[in-house]
């Protein structure tokens, strides 16, 4: 597909998958011979997709395959008037905007007083340093992980467990759609723009 110029628009998808990590001490459980306790590490890896309306370029009224040249952008900057100009195409496309993942730590189960608070609390270890993050989160406090309202599924009871949601930046707004309607619901935000003639 040929490079083309693509205006952001305020809306979002949200894509979140669960895996499980190994790798966390086990805490050997009094008067069970052989059974543990431990504390699992899990990795929420985020993926965070942008809706864009696809632009034309032109350059002294020609439709430019790709992006302007060198020569055209120092033709833009010495002449007098616009040389460069963009129309829109009335198609939409998604853009990934980030990808990346955070660390949590899931609690050991509360039973009566025998564990410290601190054992039985949620802790997000957050996202460290890492060459395979890509972009930066537009959204980092609208989540799926941690909402009652997302279904983390497994289609075929294959891993890992997915949820996806929209995010519209515009009210502040988070649809969770229901699993049937998902594909649906995302393909609706790249139909073409119905008021391009």
């Amino acid at each position: 597909m040929e490079p083309h110029l693509c205006t952001p628009q305020p809306t979002y998808v949200i894509v979140e998958q669960i895996h499980r990590k190994a790798g966390l001490p086990s805490i050997p459980r009094s008067g069970a011979i052989g059974a543990i306790l431990s504390p699992s590490l899990i990795q929420v890896f985020r993926r965070v997709l942008q809706v864009c309306d696809v632009q034309d370029m032109f350059f002294e009224g020609q439709r430019i395959s790709g992006t302007p040249s060198t020569w055209q952008y120092i033709q833009e900057f010495v002449r007098p008037g616009r040389q460069i100009t963009t129309s829109p195409t009335g198609q939409r496309e998604f853009v990934l905007v980030y990808a990346g993942f955070k660390n949590v730590v899931q609690p050991l189960p509360r039973v009566g007083n025998l564990l410290p608070e601190s054992w039985t609390r949620q802790y997000d270890l957050g996202t460290p340093p890492s060459p395979f993050i890509y972009g930066t989160d537009p959204i980092p406090r609208v989540e799926l992980y941690g909402n009652s309202r997302a279904d983390f599924i497994m289609p075929g009871g294959q891993p890992p467990a997915t949820a996806v949601g929209i995010y519209h930046r515009t009210g502040n707004r988070l649809e969770i759609p229901p699993s049937n309607e998902r594909d649906r619901m995302i393909q609706q935000l790249v139909q073409p723009n119905p008021s391009h003639p």
